[in-house]
């Protein structure tokens, strides 16, 4: 089975996909560029580090999470990385105030609270849950079994 791993949810412009093959594809739109680029490709790299944890630690590893963990750590990241490349904000594409996982404006005993909120509205758009079964080893089977 081949599991899509979305990054922007208004426009499905960049995804990491794990391939059957225990491969990754990855695609990145043509239209962006400069720090939102380079922050979107760090999100699929965490997307893929995250696949290769599970691939190389196996079915009961600690790395078989769900979409929702994977899409939160991912998130996370891309916040923390929009702030140290100094953007003025970043939220997915599409995605206004509400969505945003960091923004030069907030205070900052704020910016945790403020971009844990973006990341929750975005995993609700996504209908995802922490509840949710969609593990690694729930959707994918390794190209040697």
């Amino acid at each position: 089975m081949r599991f899509p791993i979305f990054r922007a949810l208004f426009c499905l412009s960049f995804f990491a996909l794990l391939n059957d093959n225990d491969t990754f594809s990855v695609k990145f739109g043509s239209g962006d560029k400069g720090n939102f680029l380079a922050a979107t490709i760090l999100h699929e790299g965490v997307h893929i580090d995250q696949g290769n944890a599970w691939l190389n630690g196996g079915e009961s590893s600690i790395a078989d999470i769900n979409h929702y963990f994977r899409e939160q750590q991912a998130w996370n990241l891309e916040g923390s990385v929009a702030r140290a490349l100094g953007m003025n904000s970043l939220a997915p594409h599409g995605g206004g105030k509400d969505f945003q996982v960091w923004n030069k404006g907030w205070k900052a005993a704020d910016v945790e609270t403020m971009r844990a909120k973006g990341v929750g509205n975005i995993l609700n758009y996504m209908n995802l849950k922490p509840t949710d079964t969609d593990t690694y080893s729930s959707e994918h089977q390794h190209k040697d079994q």
